[in-house]
């Protein structure tokens, strides 16, 4: 983890070089918030769009799990806010664990009754990354304290 974090500061570094993280784990969503968050030096607001919410305290015993990274992001500060859209795999732990951080959570089996709530928070956002996966459409928005604090998604492309 610490290989990717170095990785994404050292690119940070040349401005006006942004990073582009290629993978399609979300283990590595982590350590490259982390870096962001770090070098901009304050917490990012966060839009996620999965299926899953990745939010797991240790999933399967692994705190540092695809599953578990945005629970890392909280735990670590590295997220002010944290908004996560059209989840269907979800269960009672990650619910509560979302309540219990602040996380703001909303299912694909109440999207359209939220679904106004949803387009007044999208709109101010700045930046889509798309994903395109067998079992889900999975995008990611990010936007730091100023517009061109743009972070990183969860699966497939990261874009800064």
């Amino acid at each position: 983890m610490n290989i990717i974090s170095e990785s994404v500061r050292l690119v940070m570094e040349d401005a006006p070089l942004l990073p582009l993280v290629l993978d399609d784990d979300h283990s590595i969503s982590f350590p490259v918030v982390r870096a962001v968050s770090e070098k901009i030096g304050g917490p990012l607001d966060i839009l996620h769009l999965d299926a899953h919410p990745d939010i797991y305290h240790a999933f399967e015993g692994n705190k540092y799990s695809h599953a578990s990274s945005f629970a890392r992001i909280i735990e670590g500060g590295y997220a002010r806010w944290l908004l996560q859209v059209g989840l269907r795999s979800i269960n009672r732990e990650g619910r509560e664990q979302g309540k219990r951080v602040g996380v703001e959570q909303y299912e694909m089996r109440t999207f359209s009754r939220d679904r106004h709530i949803l387009e007044n928070l999208v709109s101010p956002l700045s930046l889509l990354q798309t994903h395109a996966r067998s079992h889900t459409l999975s995008c990611t928005y990010y936007q730091g304290e100023k517009a061109t604090e743009i972070c990183l998604t969860t699966g497939g492309i990261i874009v800064l």
